[in-house]
């Protein structure tokens, strides 16, 4: 028989990570962990190094090598935050382009009080006039809504209310990356904030406005659908 003796109860683990979470860890040098085995937390002091062009945290523990000795892999949870983060495998990611329009544009109106546009259109005759719609908003920054082609185009004119300015819809677009939400029975784009990410996983922000929240069903595989298709009844 072959044996190893443990005198010490400081070990280490070895996680490799992306740039994000480097960045994210750089200014401390402790953590709380989650050992998914046996649901136990604990607390770790950590250096990150690089090494032939990988990014690597080493986690120093001084109690409970005991419990996992035998792994020769233990799979944890880095408690950063209250907010642990929603992980999604990397196949369920995709792409969609959408419109930018200024906030100034938009305002309340309809009989929901949806917030909403007011597209240039004309009748039979010819007379212009103004329509209302309330297009999906996906997300927002300061100063733009982010929303798709469904019920508008890019060559639809939008103005202000009490107001002469106008907006073509086409004339400022942008890319979200996200993933398709299937709690409809169809699937919807829902945009996603990214963590962190490996090879097989990303890690994204839950709750977030526009995004995904705990118990939401998404595809797995987001190059087998395309958005708004019904998968089950």
């Amino acid at each position: 028989p072959l044996y190893k003796l443990i005198t010490s109860e400081y070990w280490s683990l070895v996680i490799p990570i992306g740039s994000d979470l480097a960045k994210r860890l750089a200014d401390d040098d402790t953590l709380q962990l989650r050992f998914m085995k046996d649901n136990t937390t604990t607390y770790a002091t950590y250096t990150i190094t690089e090494k032939e062009g990988s990014t690597y945290l080493i986690l120093t523990l001084r109690s409970g090598m005991v419990r996992y000795a035998k792994d020769r892999y233990a799979e944890v949870e880095l408690l950063l935050s209250e907010e642990t983060g929603l992980k999604i495998p990397n196949s369920a990611i995709t792409e969609k382009e959408f419109y930018t329009v200024p906030k100034d544009f938009f305002m309340k109106g309809g009989d929901s009080g949806s917030l909403g546009i007011l597209v240039q259109r004309s009748d039979s005759s010819g007379k212009a006039g103004a329509e209302f719609i309330a297009p999906t908003i996906y997300y927002e920054t300061d100063t733009d809504y982010y929303i798709d082609g469904e019920e508008v185009g890019a060559s639809d004119i939008i103005r202000k209310a009490d107001s002469t300015e106008t907006y073509q819809i086409g004339s400022g677009t942008a890319s979200l990356q996200g993933v398709y939400n299937i709690n409809k029975g169809y699937t919807i784009f829902k945009r996603i904030e990214i963590l962190d990410s490996n090879n097989e996983f990303y890690t994204v922000r839950r709750n977030s406005t526009y995004g995904l929240s705990v118990y939401d069903h998404i595809v797995l595989d987001a190059s087998m659908v395309e958005e708004g298709q019904l998968l089950y009844q």
